[in-house]
């Protein structure tokens, strides 16, 4: 009953373009739906009882089908199991993740590293607070830190800029660098600037793994039919909301040493990745092992 009524809301707002989590009824409604969802998760005999909470899982992951934490659960397993599959993750692995979140990845991430490492940024505050005070997070393996990167949507008055910021790790320091559903929220200048820092911070052999939206340039897919800031967008209002580019942008940010997997938002029946968005999967071929 609870899933129908959030699943209608939704729906309103979608309509109206505005981003979930910040409307006013979602607000005025959220604490009631906290403390249901807390107590169909600890209900649960799957995992789900670990997952923040309904509140802090919408500001990264929107609200279609998060009540209850299962779609949460379940995506983060789907990612890091494809990440295996691909050969690029192992229980030694030494992980960068930007854009965490309140730790959909890290949650399933727990399971598989044993040796390696995890560390998580994000520009969103409370999410980094969430991950830090997550008990499932509490081995020292598991590192957050906020990244006070100027955002609209999470971090209004960041002191930095994400056109030119540093990301504070070392060069050739990560095994694996991912960024899930950063790159469709932003612009053309700071996607240039965080694939520069990725290359930079990756060790030789190691992987990138970012996903995008990846469109036809001669015929734009939906509704992202805008050019704002060398990027097609779907909504003029508000153009980080759903953000598009091309495989030639990719190239262009990675270089050639890089391979897609289509992903199901195409809507045509024939994808690869997990879940919704394309995954481009970055192997540096001058930076490979012997």
């Amino acid at each position: 009953m609870v899933e129908l009524k959030e699943s209608g809301l939704i729906s309103w707002i979608h309509r109206r373009k505005t981003v979930s989590w910040q409307h006013p009824a979602v607000r005025a409604l959220v604490p009631v739906i906290d403390s249901v969802d807390r107590v169909v998760r600890n209900a649960s005999s799957d995992g789900r009882s670990n997952v923040p909470r309904y509140s802090e899982r919408i500001r990264s992951n929107g609200m279609r089908h998060q009540f209850g934490g299962r779609l949460f659960l379940d995506s983060g397993r789907a990612d890091v199991a494809a990440l295996v599959k691909q050969g690029v993750l192992s229980s030694r692995t030494d992980v960068l993740d930007i854009g965490c979140g309140v730790g959909r990845l890290t949650t399933a991430l727990v399971d598989v590293l044993e040796s390696g490492t995890y560390i998580g940024l994000d520009v969103d505050q409370p999410s980094i607070q969430s991950c830090t005070q997550n008990l499932l997070f509490r081995e020292p393996t598991f590192h957050f830190e906020h990244l006070d990167a100027a955002s609209e949507l999470y971090n209004p008055s960041g002191g930095e800029d994400s056109r030119s910021i540093s990301l504070p790790l070392a060069t050739a320091s990560r095994d694996l660098i991912v960024a899930m559903s950063l790159f469709t929220h932003l612009f053309t200048k700071e996607c240039e600037n965080y694939a520069r820092e990725m290359l930079r911070i990756l060790r030789p052999g190691g992987a990138i793994v970012v996903t995008a939206l990846l469109i036809d340039p001669d015929s734009p897919v939906g509704d992202f039919r805008h050019d704002v800031n060398g990027a097609h967008v779907s909504a003029k209002n508000m153009p980080r909301k759903g953000v598009a580019y091309t495989r030639q942008d990719v190239t262009r940010w990675f270089g050639p040493d890089h391979m897609l997997l289509r992903g199901r938002w195409h809507a045509d029946g024939v994808f690869e990745a997990p879940r919704q968005q394309d995954w481009v999967v970055v192997r540096p071929h001058e930076r490979s092992s012997p």
